[in-house]
């Protein structure tokens, strides 16, 4: 037995990348501004130290984002506060030179 098509179940899917997108841009705004305030942080308690907390802070958020699914907006505030942990890691876990800087 064929069912007519659900208009509001058809626009729900049309609006999916929409979402995502903003999702994304959310995240990406989180990464920049963790790695503007890891790089102060960086300074002021140590690459290493850092680094701890900037760990703990994503796993944290990351396990908190999986409580925001389906909750409306909530998802996008937990996936900006998962930004700068990963931006943080993102910028000085990625250094790749023995922790020596030429100059």
């Amino acid at each position: 037995m064929a069912f007519p098509p659900n208009p509001s179940r058809f626009r729900a899917t049309q609006s999916i990348p929409f979402y995502a997108g903003v999702t994304v841009a959310i995240t990406l705004l989180g990464w920049g501004i963790g790695g503007i305030i890891g790089g102060t942080l960086a300074d002021y308690l140590g690459r290493k130290r850092t680094m701890i907390y900037a760990i703990l802070a994503y796993s944290v958020m990351t396990g908190f984002t999986a409580l925001g699914m389906g909750r409306g907006n909530r998802l996008w505030c937990l996936r900006f506060a998962v930004g700068p942990g990963t931006g943080v890691r993102m910028g000085h876990g990625n250094r790749d030179d023995g922790g020596n800087v030429a100059g």
